[in-house]
């Protein structure tokens, strides 16, 4: 029915732009340290944590293993009820 075809294309569209940031994210990062002549050091990678945008990724990849945690250990979650 109409529902189950809208809810879909939800679904679809929000996948695309998913994948879509994650690939768009991983060239950056991936251009980043293409350019880089050797690994940073610590201390590099420490100054790295003062970038705004640095700390929001942290913050991210952190809320999403707690999030994938919980999944774990309380079984996956349907986040597509309405």
């Amino acid at each position: 029915d109409a529902y189950v075809v809208e809810k879909l294309a939800n679904v679809f569209e929000e996948v695309t732009a998913a994948a879509w940031m994650t690939g768009n994210a991983a060239r950056v990062a991936g251009d980043r340290v293409g350019e880089l002549k050797a690994p940073p050091s610590l201390m590099a990678l420490l100054r790295m944590s003062s970038e705004p945008d640095v700390r929001r990724g942290v913050a991210f990849a952190l809320s999403f293993a707690g999030a994938q945690g919980r999944q774990l250990n309380h079984g996956i979650a349907d986040h597509c009820e309405d």
